[in-house]
């Protein structure tokens, strides 16, 4: 077995034992704790997280961060960061992280190609969708197996409730329904 699969296995292990010691009454950790509600919340720029009602528990967190440190996870995501080769079944950089950083946003050196190309792209699908949205055409139907399928099946459902466009959306697959 692999560092990896085995340091994969004791996590498992370890949510698994967790879910079903100390982390199954959610209830009591209140009781036990009533500070939890402060402890366990997070005061970010523009977000407030409450985990507090998650299935956390101190020696979890702790585990879960001394895991994280065998792993080596800074590294790992320093090299994510910087574009180098994380995909390894690919032999690539994972670039989605490159979707979320804003047009004029520093970049690793050996990112800045890949940024600027994925820049141009966003703004030409919104062009695109523009043009789409004025041209009288009522409903996109998208064909798709998978990941091909799920994709705009879970962007129209998350935007569903904003849309101010005309446009109806519906897919086709093999494994499932339409959208509507």
């Amino acid at each position: 077995m692999s560092e990896f699969s085995q340091l994969r296995s004791e996590l498992v292990a370890l949510l698994r034992a967790h879910a079903s010691g100390a982390g199954a009454d959610l209830r009591g950790l209140f009781a036990t704790d009533p500070d939890r509600a402060r402890r366990f919340a997070l005061d970010l720029p523009g977000c407030w997280l409450d985990l507090s009602k998650q299935a956390l528990t101190d020696d979890l967190i702790a585990d879960a961060a001394a895991m994280a440190e065998r792993m080596d996870l800074r590294t790992a995501l320093q090299q994510l960061f910087a574009g180098e080769t994380v995909n390894a079944s690919e032999g690539r950089a994972a670039l989605h992280t490159l979707l979320r950083v804003p047009p004029d946003a520093p970049v690793a050196a050996a990112l800045r190609d890949r940024h600027n190309d994925m820049q141009n792209t966003l703004l030409r699908m919104h062009a695109l969708a523009e043009h789409l949205a004025a041209s009288g055409i009522e409903t996109l139907v998208n064909l798709g197996i998978g990941g091909s399928d799920l994709g705009p099946r879970l962007v129209y459902d998350a935007l569903s409730s904003h849309r101010h466009c005309p446009i109806g959306a519906c897919a086709s697959s093999p494994m499932s329904t339409a959208m509507r």
